[in-house]
């Protein structure tokens, strides 16, 4: 999580900002948005204590996603 808003973020990079999201958004596989949905959520409120990701070195992903995944690109 963000611990202050970016203060030098302008109006010309808001497209950036966006495509960089989306670009995240597609590479996050949908195994992984459906585990820990409360993190990409419009509400924080279900967010639970154990749901710290941010030390996770490797997703659980099924071969099905990957193979997927690699036809798309």
């Amino acid at each position: 999580f963000l611990a202050s808003p970016p203060t030098n973020l302008e109006v010309a990079d808001i497209e950036d900002l966006f495509s960089l999201a989306h670009h995240y958004y597609t590479k996050t596989p949908a195994s992984f948005r459906k585990d820990h949905q409360n993190l990409f959520g419009s509400s924080l409120i279900a967010l639970k204590d154990d749901s710290d990701v941010s030390q996770a070195l490797c997703l659980a992903v099924s071969v099905s996603e990957i193979l997927q995944a690699n036809q798309q690109e």
